[in-house]
């Protein structure tokens, strides 16, 4: 008994060791736009958790006196230092304005594919209920101006004006932009002297509207996102409604009783349990289900290679939902604003399609030897919205077709997952090597080797038949480059 439990305790060890050295698939970044409640709770264990996930590879801060340009042909509507404007009616102008430059703002590369965005305190002391329509740019603390942020009262596709710029309410904002997790985080509850019993429950009136009846909405028009999420923090610190003295104010044990609005050490912890670190926490969830959406354009490759005419480019999807057709944009440096359209028509897409299609195009555009360009692939669906995808980057040679080659090693989440038999696994490799792509159960066992060889520099797809294995969870294992990356596969038959 005792050798099989030295050779087991062998086993599990060599296991961890094995697991010790992977390193997970460099993910998305995440931004979170706050002040200082939010300082206050990354400081306590927000931070610790987030940059602890696997799927968050940079974790960024835009907070007060942070500085940035608005989006190009967009006005600076949040002044010089965009960072110190954190009202509700401030997130129209940074959803319209600046989007884009939030979308990479302090990433390293990539981008941040988890956009996480909330109000301080202040605005849960809501005066009045107002007249509609209201005003999404108004800075008075009314119900109708708090919506009309959200949701345009004449309904989806109006827009706003302002300064003589259209203004898009943020439902039509996140809808045109379904590659990105939206985190709606509600701002904390007053403390017990800071409002009134109504400005309270006003409060609570309006968390209780976004996170059912504006966001119930929004899922039923757009089922196949699930790219908006709505952390209530509100709720999850304050006093219940029939709380007998001190009805929606910042609970006693969170510092409620003190005069200070700024949720307690105490509040932060529990917070992060929920939000991020606990067993059955919130992100990790939203996370999964944003990964396993349909999206409009389940994109799996897109590549370009020299040849004599100029630029061959090819892409493949998996799924298509609406999607009338495609523009591809050519620039020469990362600047997406300085690109330009090279398609004359749009290209035609395969509309409703669950089966993979394959597409080219061929840019018959001279590229001198040595000399970089990138590539933008536009998707726009039957209503006009349009999704552009991470750029490939292209360097010309002389004489010889060249790849956009990825820049860094990387093994993407696997499509479907979970998955009946089949299932399509993409990685990249960023310099020609040793190549080695496994399939590994639950307890580590090897189930198969489905590359073990050399392969030169490129975005790679195969497909991967689990026929035969029983039903369960399994690890695909990338090793390249020096690199070990790691996805999760649910095999349900």
């Amino acid at each position: 008994m005792s050798y099989c439990k030295s050779v087991l305790l062998v086993i599990i060890v060599l296991f961890m060791a094995l697991f010790a050295t992977i390193t997970y698939a460099a993910g998305d970044d995440c931004v979170f736009i706050h002040h200082s409640c939010g300082a206050n709770w990354l400081s306590n264990s927000l931070n610790t958790a987030l940059i602890n996930k696997s799927y968050i590879d940079e974790r960024n801060d835009i907070y007060y006196g942070t500085t940035m340009d608005p989006d190009a042909g967009r006005p600076a509507s949040l002044g010089g230092t965009p960072g110190d404007n954190t009202n509700m009616n401030h997130w129209i102008l940074w959803f319209n304005d600046y989007l884009e430059t939030v979308k990479t703002f302090g990433c390293a590369d990539g981008e941040n594919k988890i956009i996480m965005f909330k109000s301080c305190y202040p605005i849960s002391d809501i005066g009045s209920d107002g007249t509609e329509p209201g005003s999404p740019f108004s800075g008075t603390q009314s119900m109708v101006n708090y919506k009309s942020v959200y949701r345009h009262p004449s309904g989806s596709g109006s827009t706003y004006t302002n300064g003589g710029y259209t203004y898009h309410p943020l439902e039509d904002i996140f809808a045109t932009n379904p590659g990105t997790l939206f985190i709606i985080v509600t701002a904390p509850p007053l403390c017990y002297g800071c409002t009134d019993d109504d400005n309270a429950l006003r409060a609570r009136t309006f968390n209780n509207w976004l996170k059912n009846n504006w966001l119930d909405d929004y899922n039923g028009n757009h089922p196949t996102y699930k790219n908006v999420r709505v952390f209530d923090w509100f709720d999850v610190l304050a006093n219940a409604t029939d709380h007998a003295t001190d009805p929606n104010r910042l609970k006693e044990e969170y510092g409620g009783t003190g005069g200070d609005s700024h949720p307690n050490s105490t509040a932060n912890a529990a917070s992060t349990v929920i939000f991020a670190s606990g067993a059955e926490n919130v992100l990790d969830d939203w996370w999964e289900e944003f990964q396993d959406a349909s999206l409009p354009v389940n994109l799996v490759s897109f590549q370009a290679a020299q040849n004599e005419s100029g630029i061959r480019l090819t892409w493949t999807t998996m799924s298509e939902d609406r999607n009338l057709g495609w523009n591809i944009y050519r620039g020469l440096t990362e600047d997406f604003s300085n690109a330009v359209k090279i398609n004359t028509r749009l290209l035609p897409g395969a509309g409703t399609c669950m089966q993979q299609r394959d597409y080219n195009y061929q840019d018959e555009v001279e590229i001198k030897a040595g000399q970089t360009c990138r590539y933008w692939l536009q998707s726009v669906d039957l209503d006009g919205r349009a999704e552009t995808h991470s750029p490939i980057t292209v360097t010309a040679a002389s004489g010889s077709a060249v790849s956009a080659i990825p820049q860094t090693c990387a093994l993407y989440p696997n499509y479907p997952n979970p998955f009946n038999e089949g299932t399509c696994i993409k990685y990249d490799i960023p310099v020609t090597g040793h190549v080695r792509l496994d399939i590994i159960d639950a307890r580590g066992a090897l189930q198969a080797t489905l590359i073990n060889g050399q392969q030169p520099a490129g975005t790679y797809t195969l497909n991967w038949n689990a026929r035969g294995l029983s039903s369960g969870v399994y690890f695909c294992i990338l090793s390249a480059s020096g690199h070990k990356t790691m996805q999760k596969l649910l095999y349900l038959k």
